[in-house]
């Protein structure tokens, strides 16, 4: 059976980008409390790009991302104005070509498409000889579309 395949990314520095805002707009409390944040941010990032399987743990990492997103998104404004960070994704398509954007909602957007596509990963990876399997790839293909149709 058919799915979609997922994004490839390259690695993003979360940490130090939002430091250097901090820092400039002289903030010196927040460094320290958003130090920690930061750090998280980019482990929980990194082990999103490596991540070799296409499963239900690997899509909880996105969505858990996806939300860290949202609320970055509504405290720091991250853009090319501001917050510079490159988010760099690989068309799932073509492999060879890279889109760079400064833009949080691009990364958003990614982070969508391969939510979509670890849910139709895991649709087309059931048994579709039981009614149980059947009524899975049913559920994992709903979720999917939920994924794709919000972007």
């Amino acid at each position: 059976m058919q799915f979609v395949d997922l994004k490839k990314t390259d690695k993003v520095d979360w940490q130090a980008s939002l430091t250097k805002f901090i820092k400039k707009e002289d903030v010196k409390d927040a460094y320290e409390s958003h130090k920690d944040a930061a750090e998280k941010l980019n482990s929980l990032r990194r082990d999103i790009q490596v991540a070799t399987e296409r499963n239900e743990p690997l899509a909880r990492l996105y969505m858990k991302y996806y939300h860290t997103l949202t609320h970055i998104d509504q405290r720091f404004p991250v853009n090319e104005d501001n917050i510079k960070i490159p988010f760099v994704w690989y068309d799932a398509f073509r492999n060879k070509q890279k889109i760079t954007m400064y833009r949080i909602g691009f990364e958003k957007a990614c982070v969508l498409y391969n939510l979509g596509a670890i849910y139709s990963v895991l649709g087309a990876h059931q048994n579709l000889t039981t009614m149980d399997g059947l009524k899975e790839a049913c559920r994992f293909f709903q979720i999917a579309a939920g994924f794709f149709a919000k972007l």
